[in-house]
């Protein structure tokens, strides 16, 4: 995804929501350390942690110890080893495994099984190697939300379309009831997905769909309000549920899973009304209580209850806060590079405003329903954050093939994997001409790709020149960069098996076109063919020459 830049918030009175000194590397990391170290206190006998909502609890502790753990848990000491493998042993026995419609889900089929499996899919996305059973559970957990969904994949199926279906079509509902779907759900069913290999193109597609339903925008015949918001359903007019921080986070993020480009209008106006509600809370850190807008049009960052002010506080029996800081920094760190040091940019206001709250303990304080728990609220936090001082893996299967572009061999595309690790942030990609770059700086800037970028095609290139890039990973903060993966290509040539063209052919059998033959081909240029498919001789595979 393209970067765009952070607007600022300015609060009435004078206020800047800027004015705060944030947190370095270093305090980021003790912050986790001290939060996993909380977790370390409270696991149950049998492996789970919580009491209330165990199976999103242990999910949720388990996406902590992966955060400190970078996704590979032979780095804890052996007795969070033992901690880590105890929670995944008792968080797969949770999951149903029969020939039932609700194979797959985490708890049972009637108690959330959207917002549990979404949940224990996205811990056993950072717990890999430590059961045996962990492949086989997210193979079948994917199943089960994909089953979920509100479409043709439901179980029972769902032949809905999100213009006359609007209400639901596209999304997550709690569980396998039809008819109905909601934000909070859909964010939780997309992170399972999202973190287990993707969310399968299918429902991006009409995700996409209904995500335009939910958001507050002119552009969307349901809404209620135009600030740019996300709401908890579409057309719904109950005030907390309309514009509020959780959910606009969660419209942001499955944007970003769907596909969505940052130049979109509605993810301009999300990223907008989101950073508008960091700087709401950089403004009230003495209530640290969920928000929502209650008014027509956006508006800048002011204290709820002010005179002219129309944000408002979602109050103790929604709350929310950690829940919509995770959200937030998922959502913006879509489309939005995370910069520490940069006062105006959403990553340093989400470490700021938790870092500064922590409590002694290491935990951090549930806010209403919706953060679930102190665990809840600590693993939400700890997720939120990430690792700040330590280098990300590099990318992996780096590679660089010429292409043709406007009738010349000028054009590369890039590709790359991205690598699992929480504190990835995206690549920065560098070209010379001459030899491999030796750091993120050492030739020409090429992309910034934030996560979930995987390609990039870079144009306007010299034709017969020899390039050589070189792919650096960052972290979460946008500043700290890993290891370098390297590529090289040249535009001399493009490649046998440019492409393969449909062409004529003559009557009785005889090729218009026999091998060898050189032709012109607009988009390509001089092609020679290679290879004629038969028996119809309608399909010639050309290579460049």
């Amino acid at each position: 995804m393209a970067t765009l830049g952070v607007p600022l918030g300015i609060a009435l009175g004078g206020l800047s929501a800027n004015a705060f000194t944030p947190p370095g590397p270093l305090d980021v990391n003790a912050a986790v350390e001290k939060g996993v170290a909380y977790l370390d206190t409270r696991q149950n006998t049998d492996g789970s942690f919580g009491d209330n909502y165990p199976i999103a609890e242990t999910a949720l502790a388990l996406i902590s110890y992966g955060v400190r753990d970078q996704g590979d848990y032979t780095t804890l000491s052996a007795a969070r080893q033992t901690k880590v493998k105890n929670a995944v042993a008792w968080l797969l026995s949770q999951q149903t495994t029969n020939a039932s419609d609700s194979n797959g889900v985490f708890g049972p089929a009637d108690e959330y099984p959207t917002y549990y499996t979404g949940l224990a899919l996205a811990a056993l996305s950072f717990s890999k190697g430590t059961n045996a059973g962990v492949t086989n559970g997210i193979t079948a957990g994917r199943s089960a939300l994909i089953a979920l969904f509100q479409g043709p994949t439901h179980k029972p199926t769902e032949a809905c379309t999100t213009v006359t279906n609007w209400q639901y079509c596209g999304g997550y509902n709690y569980d396998f009831g039809t008819g109905r779907s909601d934000e909070s759900n859909t964010g939780f069913g997309l992170t399972g997905l999202e973190l287990t290999g993707g969310v399968p193109a299918a429902l991006a597609t009409l995700d996409v769909g209904w995500q335009r339903n939910v958001q507050e925008i002119a552009s969307n015949t349901h809404a209620t309000q135009a600030d740019g918001g996300g709401s908890y359903q579409p057309g719904t007019d109950y005030t907390p549920f309309v514009s509020n921080a959780n959910d606009t986070g969660s419209l942001l993020f499955g944007y970003g899973y769907d596909g969505v480009p940052a130049a979109d209008a509605g993810v301009q106006a999300g990223i907008k009304f989101a950073n508008d509600v960091l700087d709401v809370y950089e403004l009230t850190k003495a209530t640290r209580d969920g928000v929502y807008h209650a008014a027509t049009n956006e508006e800048a960052a002011c204290v709820p209850g002010a005179n002219g002010c129309h944000w408002q506080f979602e109050g103790s029996s929604e709350g929310g806060y950690h829940y919509s800081m995770w959200s937030l920094s998922k959502g913006i760190g879509e489309y939005v590079s995370p910069n520490l040091a940069d006062t105006s940019n959403f990553y340093a206001k989400v470490a700021d405003l938790l870092v500064t709250q922590q409590s002694a303990d290491g935990s951090w304080p549930q806010n209403g329903r919706d953060d679930a728990s102190v665990i809840g609220a600590t693993g939400f936090s700890i997720f939120a954050l990430g690792l700040a001082a330590v280098p990300p893996p590099a990318v992996s299967g780096f590679t660089a093939s010429s292409f043709h572009s406007g009738g010349t061999c000028s054009a590369v595309h890039l590709s790359w994997t991205n690598p699992a690790a929480p504190n990835y942030g995206g690549v920065q990609i560098v070209r010379r001409t001459d030899r491999s770059p030796n750091s993120p700086s050492d030739g020409t800037v090429v992309v910034r790709a934030n996560r979930p970028a995987t390609t990039f095609d870079d144009k306007g290139l010299a034709v017969n020149t020899t390039y050589y890039y070189g792919a650096f990973s960052y972290d979460t903060t946008g500043s700290l960069y890993g290891p370098e993966a390297t590529a090289t290509t040249n535009t001399t040539t493009c490649g046998d098996g440019a492409g393969v063209v449909a062409l004529p052919a003559t009557g009785g059998g005889v090729p218009l076109w026999p091998l060898g033959a050189m032709l012109l081909i607009s988009g390509l240029g001089l092609v020679m063919i290679k290879r004629i498919s038969l028996p119809r001789w309608g399909r010639v595979g050309v290579g460049a020459r």
